[in-house]
């Protein structure tokens, strides 16, 4: 049996979509026995992934994707040109890029920062 009810489905599709980790949404969600807790990550993450499988007929409803994080580097372009143009703080926007490219390749939980994902 799985642990998570019907009730908790969508905040544990919300926070899966948000990059948590299926043991911190067993937490979130109030899971309070250990078997689950023990499998090994790939087999929780499949078991969750088939639980909040819709079916077609059923409704989703759609959660309003943030704004795209290109406007907020096009904002840092700008100000590093002017920074620059008064010969302070001169960074490399190529290098700010690269460094958000590392960052996304990684699958981190953002609620226990990893400590979790990789317990057994």
């Amino acid at each position: 049996m799985f642990p998570l009810t019907e009730e908790n489905k969508h905040v544990a599709q919300l926070l899966l979509n948000t990059g948590t980790c299926p043991r911190c949404i067993f937490r979130f969600c109030g899971v309070d026995f250990h078997a689950p807790y023990k499998l090994p990550y790939k087999e929780l993450l499949n078991e969750l992934q088939k639980f909040l499988e819709t079916e077609k007929d059923e409704l989703i409803l759609e959660v309003m994707n943030p704004p795209p994080k290109k406007i907020r580097l096009q904002e840092l372009e700008d100000s590093i040109d002017n920074l620059s143009q008064n010969g302070e703080g001169r960074i490399s926007v190529s290098h700010v890029g690269s460094t958000a490219s590392k960052n996304s390749n990684l699958n981190v939980c953002n609620v226990c920062l990893g400590i979790l994902q990789e317990f057994c």
